[in-house]
């Protein structure tokens, strides 16, 4: 409330900054009062507007749930309501093992009955259940389920309300200071807005709203009248709210308001353990403690009921009894010892009726009446809710007035020149505003890398991107010599996204076209890389090995035999029969080294010889900085603007792959006996973000994986691939520290163990993975135009796991065996016609997957216990693939598929850290639609071309990891219903051979469609984006080749090529205030790299950076990416054809 007005006349524009208040004689305390007004409300504005919206949606919470959800209404009836014995029965039939740990009535609505995590005897890892029972005949009404660390949105918005949704320990003071702060902020407001001299233009201007004035003096007039009108009432709300937050506040109220007596202390009570059996059985004491406040205490408005612990014998009873619903401050509310049934006095407040107690005593009772309005009825929570919306305009509307006072609005140099800085930003090193509010997306060096190869035959590469599937091909060959990185080459394609949690050896996830995670498969040659593990991953592959990479967006050939239903990458291995070697190494920023080797060697006999080996090393100690990494000062305050380096974040691994076998025989292609090893060892420095800090965890991973294949292709006749292959996979988690680290890492504390947080216990989980694989395809050609395929997988896991220190509850559930059996079985039908110009494929599909996992938990004893689950499920899918050659330069092409996919031995099973099991998990089900036309066009010296691609997609049960809880830790699960609409499109031009240009843009829609919650109630999010997804992507590019550099023989090349992904909200969008939100922000990096090739390409040194401008970059939220990197890399290539 700023009406610093003397003269009725005065207008907005004579408003003057406050530094000539003096001309216009205001006195030193109004100087003061004003520039803390100012000052204050610019610091506590944000906290002000997240309290006073939270706040004004909470008001109405059980209103609003009453309406939206129809499974918590009950019609009143003149009957007795259920007694705690009957509800513990119906709880036990629904969730044998669980236990109850409230039961809340209000007259007119179900029983909601809280079980699970919600009861101090369920495990933290436990999903929570709630049940709505019928208050008079105990049916099951509904029911919700929530997650480890999920909340419904009331309960996410109380957090916000309370916390600002961050730790609490950091959201609580912040809020509580803050609103004590908003506390002086309406004093100093109303002190501003009285005018120095009343008269009639003072009183018009102070009371009234010129709604038909400028928007400016209409801001003014919202601010200054609207928060006098309501002072009184937010002056109330907030003095209320900080009595909950600073017990000093509230200590001292109550001395004033109780006559000078002291604010009583909350007793800690506990049931008499030595009367334990003596008296009253459980559910006995249950019933007459409810029977008894039932009958000695006014109940028509409903009861809330604790139930105690049953394993615990010093737990006590507790139960209060509403006289009138929605009422609070007379509430009749007791404790009691569960084994004699005595009253125990916890806290003086409560221990007497409303009417009985003192002063101070009425008034403590009534703070949450009068903080959320129910102390004046309906009336009272209409008010309160205006008053908080008012409340969080004030500061938007005071912002805008100190904004307008300064002249920022009005100086057209001031905007002319914003509008340079920003559009030199865009097209320079990123957003004007990048460093505050858009960290950017890891740079992808080799975004440039799509582009080299210039096809002018039908190579096996042009081949396969002409098939009848929305399919891309990387050729590998042409950019040999660069510093690559498969993820980060592929995450340059339309249409694809790949997310890292950090830097090397971090946890990556692909997306394409809006579907993500193992709805994306990887294959070696048609053989799913799934089973061997860390070390052999896509990431640490040797990409020197690889011939190309094919991407499949959507419909997936049936020789690919997964079940892949987001798309498919296919890493092709060199086939060439000349004998080659080729040798690489690179060293690069945060101590990063990569070698690698492969080669061939093949007699004219057809004995083969083959070897491809990596190495890779880095400590990954870039720096960090921004939200959750903080250390905390001497006086317990968080130190601002420091950046520290990470500390356990160091990653090896080596990997090898050797064969042995025959090759290039009439009888076989191919006859070899491989052997693949891995070696990995990383240490672990985050939990699911960077709030959960690790100074001692490791991880390490051994792989041994022999196999046997036989590939024999006629295209005239019968084609016959086969492939079979045991693996032994060993990984450890080791968690034995006993020191807690900060970022700076110092030692803050004792524990015992790292991981889980409060839950944490040490441990040194080990498992082993015995994986077996059979792989068959088989194809006939039934003449030049038609052919008949088969396709057979099957895949088991057995893991076992083992503990020796056996104390972290969590790897309970891992140390007994868990098994997982999947096979996929294919059949198609290809036909060319039309002269070639027209191919069609239709393929039928059956999948089926069958599992034992485990649980931990109550199982009707005392106790909790392993309790097997046992899961398995079949599906059934088909589709088709065609595309039609226009001409020789233009092709379209269309596919769909309906189809399903099993839960991966990670997604069920968990990964031993941070990745818990799900024993639930049901397969993914999806129906995909691809289009798309290519075109080509040459003129001259001039060539250039585009490629569209449009998706739609319907997925039920989507496969998702779900957002970390609050130990660091999550686990897979399913979204019902989603629909994915979007398209890429990718534009080239080249100019004789010195220049290329490319850029390529991404769109994805991608939405909740799921109507209705499993309660029966319409979901607040149906039809939202899908949160913790991007909906735009881009990239560009512009390459300089310089033939025979120097004078000689060497071609040097220069690329500049920049990175986009917009913005986009962790959870769902629809929810909460934008500014507010936690998002993962818009990513834009640039990149450059210089390349010289000589020795007819035989050796190649590049030097490379990512991320130019070194920008704050996160693909996933609050896990920080690498900053700049630079790196140098030879590479030695030497062949024999």
């Amino acid at each position: 409330m700023t009406n610093s007005g003397t003269d009725s006349t005065q207008t907005l524009s004579d408003q003057r900054p406050p530094g000539n208040a003096r001309q216009r004689g205001k006195t030193a305390f109004r100087r003061v009062n004003e520039w803390l007004h100012l000052w204050l409300g610019l610091a506590s504005g944000i906290v002000v507007f997240v309290v006073c919206i939270t706040g004004a949606i909470w008001v109405f919470n059980e209103e609003i749930t009453y309406l939206l959800e129809p499974a918590i209404r009950a019609e009143i009836r003149n009957e007795p309501v259920l007694k705690p014995s009957r509800i513990l029965s119906v709880t036990s039939r629904e969730y044998p093992g669980a236990q109850a740990s409230y039961a809340y009535y209000q007259q007119g609505a179900a029983i909601r009955v809280g079980v699970g995590s919600g009861s101090a005897h369920a495990g933290h890892d436990a999903a929570s259940h709630v049940l709505f029972l019928n208050p008079y005949t105990g049916a099951v009404q509904g029911r919700e389920t929530l997650a480890p660390g999920e909340t419904g949105f009331f309960e996410w918005i109380l957090l916000g309300h309370r916390y600002l949704w961050l730790p609490q320990e950091i959201g609580r003071p912040v809020v509580n200071y803050g609103t004590l702060v908003f506390v002086l902020l309406l004093v100093t407001g109303l002190i501003w807005w009285y005018p120095l001299k009343w008269t009639a233009g003072t009183r018009k201007k102070s009371f009234g709203i010129k709604w038909k004035a400028g928007w400016k003096r209409l801001n003014v007039d919202l601010h200054n009248v609207l928060g006098f009108y309501t002072f009184l009432v937010l002056l109330v709300l907030a003095l209320t709210g900080v009595v909950f937050g600073l017990t000093w506040f509230s200590e001292s109220l109550y001395r004033a308001t109780s006559g000078g007596d002291a604010e009583p202390e909350w007793k800690r009570v506990h049931s008499d353990t030595l009367e334990q059996g003596r008296h009253y059985t459980y559910r006995q004491a249950l019933d007459l403690v409810w029977a008894g406040m039932i009958a000695g205490n006014p109940s028509d408005g409903g009861f809330y009921y604790a139930f105690p612990d049953s394993t615990q014998a010093q737990s006590t009873i507790s139960m209060r009894t509403y006289p009138a619903a929605g009422r609070f401050y007379d509430v009749a509310r007791h404790t009691f010892d569960r084994h004699t049934l005595r009253r125990l006095d916890f806290y003086e407040v409560f221990d007497k009726s409303f009417e009985a107690s003192s002063t101070g005593a009425k008034i403590r009772r009534m703070n949450y009446d009068m903080h959320i309005g129910t102390i004046l009825g309906m009336p009272g929570k209409i008010l309160a809710f205006l008053c908080s919306l008012i409340g969080a305009s004030l500061p938007v509307t005071g912002f805008i007035v100190w904004y307008n006072r300064k002249g920022f609005g009005k100086k057209r140099k001031f905007l002319k020149y914003t509008s340079i800085i920003l559009l030199t930003g865009i097209l320079g090193s990123g957003p004007a505003f990048g460093q505050q509010n858009t960290p950017t997306a890891l740079p992808d060096t080799n975004a440039r890398d799509l582009r080299e190869l210039t096809v002018t035959g039908k190579t096996e590469t042009a081949q396969v991107k002409e098939r009848v599937f929305a399919v891309d091909v990387v050729d590998l060959k042409a950019v040999a010599g660069r510093n690559l990185e498969i993820n980060r080459l592929l995450d340059a394609m339309p249409g694809i996204r790949v997310r890292e949690t950090g830097g090397m050896g971090s946890e990556f996830n692909y997306a394409i076209h809006g579907l993500s995670g193992k709805s994306v498969r990887f294959f070696v040659d048609g053989v799913p890389m799934e089973a061997y593990g860390t070390g052999y991953s896509i990431q640490n592959f040797p990409v020197n090995s690889l011939e190309r990479i094919e991407v499949y967006k959507g419909v997936t050939p049936i020789e690919l035999s997964g079940d892949a239903l987001g798309g498919s990458i296919n890493l092709v291995t060199r086939k060439d029969l000349g004998n080659f070697l080729d040798v690489s190494y690179s060293y690069g920023s945060f101590q990063t080294h990569k070698a690698e080797l492969s080669g061939k060697w093949r007699h004219q006999n057809g004995l083969t010889f083959q070897l491809s080996s990596s190495y890779r090393f880095s400590e990954n100690n870039y720096k960090v900085w921004g939200p959750t990494v903080e250390v905390a000062d001497e006086f317990g305050k968080p130190i601002a603007g420091r950046k520290y380096r990470r500390f356990n974040d160091d990653f090896r691994a080596f990997n090898v792959k050797a064969e042995v076998g025959i090759t290039g025989k009439p009888w076989a292609d191919v006859l070899m006996l491989g052997l693949i090893g891995s070696d990995m060892e990383k240490g672990v420095q985050t939990g699911r973000t960077m709030a959960f800090v690790y100074g001692g965890v490791r991880y390490d991973e051994k792989l041994w994986s022999p196999s046997v294949r036989y590939s024999k292709k006629n295209p005239d006749g019968l084609s016959v691939d086969i492939y079979g292959v045991l693996n032994r996979m060993q990984a450890q988690t080791t968690d034995t520290s006993s020191r807690k680290y900060n970022w700076a890492q110092e030692v803050i504390a004792q524990v015992s163990g790292e991981l889980n947080g409060i839950r944490a216990q040490k441990s040194a989980y080990r498992f082993k993975d015995r994986n077996s694989m059979l792989i068959a395809n088989a194809s006939y050609a039934l003449g030049a135009h038609h052919k008949l395929a088969a396709s057979y997988s099957w895949n088991r896991t057995h893991r076992t796991g083992s503990d020796p220190l056996a104390t972290a509850e969590w790897t309970i559930p891992f140390r007994e065996p868990q098994e997982l059996d999947k096979y996929v079985a294919a059949l198609s039908y290809q036909a060319v016609l039309w002269e070639e110009r027209l191919t069609s494929v239709f393929f039928v599909k059956n999948f089926g997957y069958s599992a034992r996992t485990n649980t931990y938990n109550y199982n009707g004893g005392q106790q909790k216990e392993i309790i097997p689950y046992f899961s398995e499920n079949n599906r059934w899918g088909a589709g088709f693939g065609t595309k039609f050659q226009l001409n020789a330069a233009s092709l379209i092409k269309l596919s769909f598929e309906s189809t399903a996919r099993m839960p991966d031995g990670v997604e069920l099973l968990g990964n031993g850290n941070t990745i818990l099991n799900a024993p639930g998990l049901k397969p993914e089900k999806s129906a995909n639609v691809n289009a798309g036309i290519a075109q080509t066009f040459r003129d001259g010296e001039n060539k250039w071309g585009y490629e569209l691609s449009l998706f739609h997609r319907n997925t039920r049960d989507l496969i998702w990891l779900g957002e970390g809880d609050l130990y660091g830790t999550a686990r897979y699960e399913n979204i019902d219903k989603l629909r994915s609409a979007g398209g890429d499109v990718s534009v080239r031009y080249a100019r004789k051979k010195w220049l290329e240009i490319n850029a390529a843009v991404t769109y994805q829609d991608v939405r909740n469609r799921q109507r209705y919650t499993a309660s029966g109630a319409k979901s607040i999010v149906y039809n939202d984006r899908m949160k913790n997804l991007p909906s735009m992507m881009g990239n560009g590019e512009v390459r300089f080749k310089y033939p025979a550099a120097f004078g000689g023989e060497g071609d040097l090349s220069f690329y500049l090529g920049t990175d986009y992904v917009k913005g986009f909200f962790l959870s769902w969008p629809s929810l909460g205030d934008p500014s507010t939100k936690k998002r993962i922000p818009t990513q834009f990096v640039q990149n450059t790299g210089l390349t010289y090739s000589f020795l007819q390409n035989s050796l190649n040194v590049s030097l490379e950076c990512r991320n130019l401008f070194d920008r704050q970059v996160y693909d996933n939220y609050l896990l920080q990416k690498p900053g700049r990197f630079l790196s140098l890399n030879i590479r030695c290539f030497l062949h024999n054809q």
